[in-house]
């Protein structure tokens, strides 16, 4: 039975492997989206809650200090048409809380000084919604082999900035990475998640028991039977 409590010792092995990744994906997708089923785009533009309760239920199951951040990416479309999500200056300039926030992203992080390899662990737990976001942007979407979620070194992220974007002001000073943290949304993605503490508290509970039945189901050992 896999426990659903906090506790020193780690409830998976880490790194996590495929097969335990894929449930905690699956769970945390359809959990969301059951959250948010009464809402016309589901759990659409909620990167922010998939950030804290992915962080929250990761840090329980492998006792690895994950965290929630935010800041910008650069979200490919296919055909060389890119879409660039960050805050503006004047959002960053005066925002008080995230909600004030328009265009941002937020995903689950697990830094250098925890990883053996001295990179850094990446989880995007929204990339289905990337099409969704690309339609609402008026920007042709022609992917069609992309992954429901994104798990792995940062490294693999760290590509050229599109020769397309090279000029915009939020770029200028970059060569490279598409995504990249951002000090003030970090700060109101951790007061968003500290103003809802209970919620989130018992999302991740939510999550956790399910996963918790998820994995007996897919690692039950084979019966056979006996004649």
């Amino acid at each position: 039975m896999l426990s659903t409590t906090p506790h020193h010792s780690s409830v998976i092995e880490f790194p996590v492997p495929q097969a335990w990744r894929d449930i905690i994906y699956t769970v945390i997708f359809d959990v969301m989206e059951d959250n948010y089923a009464s809402v016309k785009r589901g759990a659409f533009g909620k990167c922010a809650e998939f950030a804290i309760v992915g962080a929250r239920v990761l840090k329980i199951l492998t006792n690895a200090p994950y965290k929630a951040v935010g800041g910008g990416q650069i979200m490919d479309c296919g055909d060389e048409q890119y879409v660039l999500i960050t805050p503006t200056r004047n959002e960053r300039r005066n925002a008080r809380n995230l909600a004030e926030m328009k265009f941002y992203h937020c995903w689950v992080q697990l830094d250098a000084q925890s990883m053996s390899t001295g990179g850094i662990e990446f989880v995007d737990f929204t990339l289905l919604y990337d099409r969704l976001t690309a339609h609402l942007l008026n920007k042709p979407y022609t992917l069609s082999n992309s992954a429901a979620y994104f798990w792995g070194d940062a490294k693999a992220l760290d590509l050229p900035i599109p020769a397309s974007l090279n000029n915009h002001p939020s770029l200028k000073e970059r060569q490279s990475g598409w995504y990249w943290t951002d000090s003030i949304c970090c700060r109101l993605l951790l007061k968003y998640e500290n103003e809802n503490a209970a919620y989130f508290s018992a999302l991740t509970s939510k999550i956790l028991y399910r996963i918790a039945d998820e994995a007996e189901k897919c690692f039950a050992p084979t019966s056979t039977a006996s004649w």
